[in-house]
């Protein structure tokens, strides 16, 4: 296949906004925050398991805050609770550098899980599989590199920056990239693609086969999926 025959290169101009996104709500998440660790045991004087905390936090809100995420996902579309998401996000992003006890970075990571789950990865495959209907494998493959790079990438920037003007300075590399990258994107280049529905049941994430094959209108295959 030539690429430009592939969905991948034509719809690229809304698969490269998902990836970006991405890389920096991950950065701000489980990136940045590894390469701080060792500045927050010092100054706030938190032990090692209290550290440890964070990310568990991060992961039970996240996972208290998905069934509500799914319902704004069908309500309102993806691409709406995408920018709540990442807007969301930028706005804890924010305040991390301000946190001057550790009750604060508890409520943080908090925080992160709950906006997460309306502006990680989830949501980026729901809206995903709206635009691309040969290959949203591939596409969602494309898209979750981001969290690779951001792996990479984020603890080896905001190490070099922390060693030389502090942990805050450094976390803030993150918060910065989410106001002047992620937010302009969510807002200016994501919107919900053509196979997203007027309520938001899009047929790629439930395939009629799925449903024994229910064929016809929008209202009879709602009602099959209610059914189920």
């Amino acid at each position: 296949m030539r690429c430009y025959d592939s969905e991948v290169c034509q719809l690229w101009h809304r698969l490269a906004p998902a990836t970006l996104v991405f890389f920096t709500a991950a950065g701000a998440i489980y990136g940045a925050p590894p390469a701080i660790y060792p500045y927050l045991l010092s100054d706030f004087r938190m032990t090692e398991g209290e550290v440890g905390m964070l990310p568990t936090i991060f992961q039970i809100f996240w996972g208290l805050s998905t069934a509500p995420s799914g319902l704004l996902i069908q309500k309102y579309g993806p691409a709406a609770c995408l920018r709540f998401g990442v807007i969301g996000i930028a706005l804890v992003a924010s305040g991390y550098p301000l946190a001057s006890a550790r009750y604060h970075l508890f409520i943080l990571h908090a925080l992160y899980g709950v906006f997460y789950s309306a502006g990680g990865l989830v949501v980026q495959i729901v809206l995903l599989n709206t635009w691309f209907e040969r290959q949203p494998g591939m596409a969602v493959s494309v898209m979750i590199t981001g969290f690779s790079f951001s792996g990479m990438l984020w603890p080896l920037v905001v190490s070099l920056v922390a060693e030389r003007f502090g942990w805050r300075w450094g976390y803030s590399t993150v918060t910065w990239t989410l106001w002047l990258c992620a937010a302009p994107l969510v807002f200016f280049f994501t919107k919900d693609g053509p196979r997203c529905s007027a309520d938001c049941l899009t047929p790629g994430m439930f395939p009629e086969r799925l449903l024994g094959r229910v064929h016809g209108s929008r209202r009879a295959l709602a009602d099959a999926r209610l059914i189920a």
